[in-house]
């Protein structure tokens, strides 16, 4: 059985929760896709031996064109809202390692690249790419991350059902679109539901080797160690 690896994009109050800046910007009612998918991700993460998450943290204006009168300025802004604030659903997970990343690409973040590399080494040949949003972050590094696997010994899946964007991106065809190009970038599409998710079989541990990641830390955990 394939030996997977779990990277959750995201998971920010900023991006999923009622008082972040996308639902500031946008209105709740955009982000209901949004809060439909937290529970599977929230399932997909306990049951997955080995996860990774990645956070955001952004310039004020950076998504705005410096107009800082933007709901969106301080869009995951350190110190400026609770934007960076992981999802309390995701709290007592369990993470291979936590990772902070500069722009959409994960691979913004050393870390995150030597968090992979640990993958790769230690003979995960799936990597399923989960989280928000889909045509934004999500979508970047799931083919940044075929170009880093240029040898093809593992494959790059996005789950349609543990990713989800802004309802208007749904229905303006964004969301199919951004399928179609993850597929033309090697990327498979695949939904967690019909796989991992039916039986809870598909994300066995894998063998422990060493690793450059912090192995068994959950997020709150993590939080504690920064606090010393």
């Amino acid at each position: 059985m394939d030996n997977k690896s779990l990277i959750l994009i995201d998971p920010l109050v900023g991006f999923c929760g009622l008082s972040g800046s996308l639902a500031k910007r946008y209105g709740e009612r955009e982000l209901a896709e949004i809060r439909n998918t937290i529970p599977r991700i929230t399932q997909a993460a306990a049951i997955s031996s080995r996860t990774h998450l990645v956070k955001s943290e952004y310039f004020a204006g950076q998504f705005t064109g410096g107009n800082l009168d933007d709901a969106l300025a301080n869009l995951c802004v350190p110190g400026a809202n609770e934007d960076c604030r992981v999802i309390s659903e995701l709290s007592n997970v369990k993470l291979r390692s936590i990772t902070t990343k500069c722009e959409a690409n994960a691979f913004s973040s050393k870390e995150f690249a030597n968090a992979v590399y640990d993958d790769m080494r230690d003979g995960i040949d799936k990597f399923v790419v989960a989280g928000f949003l889909l045509e934004h972050c999500v979508k970047v590094t799931a083919e940044k991350l075929v170009e880093f696997i240029s040898d093809g010994k593992a494959r790059v899946v996005v789950c349609t059902d543990l990713t989800a964007s802004r309802v208007e991106k749904y229905s303006n065809g964004v969301v199919e679109s951004t399928k179609g190009t993850l597929k033309s970038k090697g990327v498979g599409i695949e939904s967690w539901e019909e796989g991992p998710g039916k039986n809870n079989l598909s994300f066995l541990p894998v063998p422990a080797k060493k690793s450059v990641a912090r192995p068994g830390i959950s997020f709150s955990d993590h939080l504690r160690s920064e606090d010393k």
